[in-house]
């Protein structure tokens, strides 16, 4: 049998060890700044003909992302890249404060509540 001073050390790493678990969804993003994707376009839109291109994550909002080319972001030097950050600020806040609100109540509307139960329901 494990002694007393012993066993709360075990239970208060246990807890420590499940409250981190539970805890860490809510702190941990999987998204890094400069992660990789492939995205599939319209060739008659992309001026070199391209039907894919590789882009990496250059601004993370709450709840939006912002890709960016790589033969275009590789281009641009430092300072390029930091007089976009006004713009990525502005458009994170546009669609935090208008359009994700707007779209989230035109696609998908707070569900109706259930009526109350009556003597005579069965549920």
């Amino acid at each position: 049998m494990i002694g007393g001073r012993k066993a709360k050390k075990v239970l208060w790493c246990g807890l420590a060890a499940v409250a981190m678990i539970a805890l860490l969804p809510f702190f941990a993003r999987a998204d890094n700044y400069g992660d990789q994707a492939a995205f599939n376009i319209d060739k008659q839109y992309d001026s070199a003909g391209r039907s894919q291109l590789s882009a990496s994550l250059v601004w993370a909002g709450e709840k939006i992302y912002f890709y960016a080319d790589n033969a275009w972001w590789n281009d641009l030097d430092p300072l390029e890249r930091q007089r976009l950050a006004p713009f990525f600020r502005v458009w994170t806040r546009n669609f935090h404060d208008t359009s994700s609100p707007s779209s989230r109540s035109f696609l998908a509307p707070a569900p109706v509540p259930a009526p109350p139960a009556t003597a005579n329901s069965r549920f």
